[in-house]
């Protein structure tokens, strides 16, 4: 597909919603966009990503609530992203829309970095279909972590000091899963069902349960949730 027009970039960039600033370029088959969405009176936000296919990349670290740059070889697959504010509670939406009949699929680019902001609390929601994903959530102020994984490999990054409880929640589909957690931190992790290899370095297990030394001296804890697919499951205790 051929790059659109540049005339009809920019006019696109200036017909984004008024919390929302964006930064276009084209550079050859692959459209680049950089969005921001400020936090406006939210106190607490919701937010929910969902990416059908391809390369996700989310950190913390962004001064607004977030920063994104996303890169793909259709104009169609660019995100629907939406925010809306109702009292103190934020919903932020970022969504890839379904892929259209006929495209052609090999050899394309679609991938999203984004920054979410690390003081206002949060609670996050991932779906990634197929494709590639690193999470590092290290410093964020989270609420609630619900993650689901199809045919894809991902890195979640829990390490860090956590001032909270937090429940973590992921369904796996086909791939790998490594999720990198605390050791200052108590951690409490279930793995059930699936189908293929459980590796965990520094926990201790107990049945479909595994406990880092932490585990009941912190005044904190993370509880994670895999439910299994068909993969490889490995579980890192790490200082960060």
């Amino acid at each position: 597909m051929a790059a659109r027009p540049r005339y009809l970039l920019i006019l696109t960039c200036l017909l984004l919603a008024a919390l929302t600033t964006t930064g276009c370029e084209a550079t050859g088959n692959v459209l680049s966009r950089t969005k921001t969405v400020r936090v406006g009176d939210a106190q607490k936000v919701e937010t929910s990503i969902e990416m059908g296919a391809g390369r996700l990349v989310v950190e913390s670290g962004a001064r607004s609530l977030m920063e994104g740059q996303f890169e793909t070889s259709y104009s169609h697959w660019e995100p629907e992203i939406a925010y809306k504010v109702d009292g103190s509670l934020g919903e932020l939406s970022i969504v890839q829309p379904p892929m259209k009949g006929g495209m052609r699929t090999e050899n394309i680019v679609n991938q999203w970095n984004i920054r979410l902001n690390d003081e206002v609390p949060m609670a996050l929601s991932i779906a990634l279909g197929a494709g590639q994903s690193e999470i590092d959530l290290t410093g964020m102020t989270l609420t609630d972590l619900d993650i689901s994984v199809g045919a894809a490999e991902i890195t979640l990054d829990l390490r860090g000091n956590w001032d909270q409880n937090l429940d973590v929640r992921m369904a796996g589909g086909v791939g790998k899963v490594l999720i990198r957690l605390p050791s200052r931190v108590g951690v409490r992790a279930e793995v059930r069902g699936g189908i293929g290899t459980i590796e965990s370095t520094g926990l201790i297990n107990k049945g479909t349960k595994w406990y880092n030394a932490a585990y009941g001296e912190s005044d904190v804890t993370l509880d994670v949730d895999v439910e299994g697919g068909i993969g490889e499951i490995r579980l890192e205790v790490d200082e960060y």
